[in-house]
């Protein structure tokens, strides 16, 4: 089972991030554990995962795909879970996160909560941007990775820990801007997209709109796109669809360029993603 766990890591003083590709797994076959006041952003559904809490208990947990998780002052361990999984846990030290805390005005929420099952677009862009730079061949860019942390810890602490900006508004799309954007979004993954129709789902010009995306964000409209379209394209190999047939779903005329832009984001070539019961990240039967 060892050699189907597949993680890439980046860590310094102040981050530390793991992007972790595991088949399922109970006690016994290795050992995971959610470092205390963690970020984690879970890329596939896991039904029934059991976690072992810092009181002993054994919880049983649903996790919905594109959620997030926190964890408090305590590691949280899994247990089990029960079909190959794909995450990226992100951890800022305690002097990172207790400069964010404190210019939000909450700093007894530096260690954050344990949470989770929550969905946020932002959360889910800022990890999809550090699973690319995690798994990109080209050395990590330390800088943009801090960046990106800072602004995950920051959306998390004003979403979730009563945080508030300093600076009003910031520039950023409104939380209703926003969840139109995205649900227009996803309802054209499979069509040309162009940032005139973007810009226009929330009423702003295209200069502005592109500043206040980035914002809000943390990566411009063009690579948020292209990361949607390849989490569908995996959901759709999960579920048996061949190669090609993810390609097209989600926009894409040549099988090659989609292969090519698949490897670049995941790090492996779409025949790797598992499907529906798999216990490996290999999938056989797609070619």
């Amino acid at each position: 089972m060892h050699s189907h766990v597949d993680i890439a890591r980046f860590v310094n003083a102040d981050i530390s991030i793991a992007h972790c590709m595991l088949p399922a797994w109970q006690a016994g076959d290795f050992l995971s554990i959610s470092n205390p006041s963690s970020i984690a952003v879970s890329f596939t559904e896991q039904r029934k995962a059991t976690v072992q809490l810092d009181c002993g208990a054994w919880k049983d947990r649903n996790i919905p795909a594109g959620s997030f998780g926190t964890a408090g002052v305590a590691q949280i361990a899994w247990i089990r879970v029960r079909e190959p999984s794909e995450c990226l846990e992100v951890t800022a030290s305690a002097v990172m996160r207790a400069s964010i805390a404190e210019e939000l005005r909450v700093g007894h929420q530096v260690d954050l909560d344990d949470l989770h099952g929550s969905c946020d677009p932002v959360v889910w862009s800022v990890a999809a941007r550090l699973r690319s730079l995690l798994r990109a061949p080209a050395r990590h860019d330390g800088i943009e990775l801090e960046t990106l942390v800072v602004h995950l810890y920051r959306r998390l602490l004003i979403a979730r820990f009563g945080g508030r900006s300093p600076a009003r508004g910031e520039g950023a799309l409104s939380p209703i801007r926003l969840r139109s954007l995205v649900e227009w979004i996803e309802a054209h993954l499979d069509e040309d997209i162009s940032i005139a129709q973007l810009a226009a789902v929330v009423s702003l010009s295209q200069a502005h709109f592109i500043r206040s995306f980035a914002r809000t964000l943390g990566m411009p409209p063009h690579q948020y796109v292209r990361a949607r379209r390849m989490q569908r394209a995996r959901e759709e190999l999960s579920r048996g669809a061949s190669v090609a047939a993810a390609a097209h779903a989600v926009g894409f005329a040549s099988v090659s360029q989609f292969r090519s832009a698949f490897r670049q984001t995941f790090g492996h070539v779409p025949r790797l993603t598992p499907q529906r019961g798999a216990r490996e990240w290999t999938s056989k039967g797609t070619k």
